[in-house]
């Protein structure tokens, strides 16, 4: 993610800047967006070999550029820890035979997508439906009441009930992110997770042994089949009346996954400066503008939900 802060100053200051906005080619940035999604990089991923080579390709850009280095030992790299997780193979989701259904491997893409930080192995049990998967008794809501998951899959909505766009929602907001979720569910003994969205988000979290994966919203009406419940319909309900409903599917799924953790890993910002030109606005001390640069209180979070 890249932030960029411009004060404009008057009219006159934007019409000069003007040859300089045409001497941009669109023909350089397709080379760049070329480069940079290349196969070698292998996607970038934060933490991984791929993104530091192409975080290195960045800063020998700037520095032929003449742009200076941003860190105060001389770098462009502005290191900090960043644990991320290989996915080797696209794994599987089976439906097991049982209670009148048949086995069913589910495909990949269409069907469902691995988990991007799931552990590396193979569960299977009993799928429990656990709505949003919150537990917020200060809110006077909680899917997992009366209901037990320990050594079952746990088939689960992201995001929150609550869809108001008022103060009530900051209430609602930390039971919102991945992390969250996850480690709730893991903490009651849940043995895996279908989360129904095939998000394959990167943010999600590692848990050593939780294997879980993203499914897509047909897959979840084929588990409610034979319920007395659809699976729309009941979703739908529960963010109508912000009321759990948490039930046993009798179905019973296999997940495989194949990855690789890796704990220690690190990334890291590519920053460059480059200097104004005006005596005066070249050493204005931008931190003193809140309005601008946020104070180390209100630091920019990178949310995951």
């Amino acid at each position: 993610m890249c932030l960029f802060f411009v004060r404009v100053y008057a009219q006159d200051q934007e019409k000069a800047n003007r040859p300089t906005f045409h001497s941009i080619s669109s023909h350089d940035l397709l080379r760049y967006a070329a480069e940079l999604s290349s196969e070698k990089y292998k996607g970038r991923l934060s933490g991984s070999p791929g993104y530091q080579a192409a975080a290195s390709w960045v800063a020998g850009q700037l520095k032929q550029a003449g742009v200076k280095p941003g860190l105060n030992d001389g770098t462009y790299f502005q290191w900090f820890p960043n644990a991320y997780s290989d996915v080797l193979t696209p794994g599987s989701v089976t439906l097991l035979p049982g209670n009148n259904n048949q086995q069913k491997e589910y495909r990949f893409p269409d069907d469902y997508y691995p988990g991007s930080n799931s552990a590396s192995g193979t569960v299977s049990g009993e799928v429990v439906y656990v709505g949003f998967g919150i537990s917020a008794p200060e809110l006077n809501y909680d899917d997992y009441h009366n209901i037990d998951v320990k050594g079952k899959i746990v088939l689960m909505e992201t995001g929150v009930p609550y869809n108001g766009n008022d103060s009530a929602l900051q209430k609602w907001e930390p039971y919102s992110y991945h992390r969250y979720k996850f480690q709730r569910a893991r903490d009651l003994g849940a043995a895996g997770l279908l989360y129904v969205s095939k998000i394959a988000n990167p943010n999600t979290s590692y848990l050593e042994g939780f294997v879980y994966a993203h499914i897509g919203e047909p897959v979840a009406e084929e588990l409610f089949a034979g319920t007395g419940q659809k699976y729309a319909e009941t979703h739908a309900a529960i963010v109508k009346n912000i009321r759990p409903n948490s039930f046993l599917l009798n179905k019973k799924v296999k997940i495989s996954a194949s990855t690789r953790y890796f704990p220690d890993s690190r990334s890291c910002n590519v920053i460059g400066i480059i200097e104004g030109a005006d005596p005066q606005l070249k050493n204005y001390n931008w931190h003193s503008e809140n309005r601008l640069l946020p104070s180390p209180a209100r630091q920019y979070r990178r949310t995951d939900s």
